[in-house]
């Protein structure tokens, strides 16, 4: 696995959906979405509070920012799924605002 591009974000959200056709009470990504999307939707805005946090306090040290990102871009991932909208779509719709 490539972890050097942001193609990683695409494998990832193939990997969640790996995690979720296998349906294992021991995967944290199938234990939340049996939580239901309002519950997927709480953790997205949870997270994203303390990405924002992070990056206020970061005192030159981007060490907690780039936590704090990963755990909203993993969280964000899975609510997508939940919505229904894949990685692609969203990146076809930043695309076309950008010829816009």
């Amino acid at each position: 696995m490539n972890t050097n591009n942001n193609q990683f974000l695409f494998e990832l959200e193939g990997i969640i959906n790996d995690r979720l056709a296998e349906g294992s009470d021991k995967s944290y990504t199938y234990k939340l979405m049996q939580d239901g999307i309002n519950q997927v939707a709480k953790k997205v805005i949870e997270e994203s509070s303390e990405f924002a946090i992070a990056s206020i306090q970061k005192k030159n040290d981007t060490k907690d920012i780039v936590w704090e990102a990963a755990d909203l871009m993993y969280h964000f991932l899975i609510l997508l799924n939940a919505s229904g909208v894949t990685l692609n779509e969203v990146s076809k719709e930043l695309e076309n605002r950008n010829k816009g």
